[in-house]
């Protein structure tokens, strides 16, 4: 597990990442610009998911060449 033992290591260098409600506390912005990001980015773009049904029949109708 190398993410743990970074992060204990991390943790002892800097004690102060070890309490949770001051990273809430001082960090709310992060968590509101993500939101507001992704919201802009859905309004300006819209919702365009993956056209799975192309993309499956695309696979099923390939042929192979026989090599004649």
């Amino acid at each position: 597990m190398v993410g743990s033992s970074a992060g204990v290591a991390i943790t002892n260098k800097f004690p102060e990442s070890r309490n949770v409600i001051l990273w809430v506390k001082n960090g709310w912005h992060v968590a509101v610009a993500y939101i507001i990001g992704f919201f802009t980015l859905y309004f300006v773009m819209g919702w365009e998911p993956a056209d799975t049904m192309n993309i499956k029949l695309s696979i099923v109708r390939y042929q192979v060449p026989d090599g004649n």
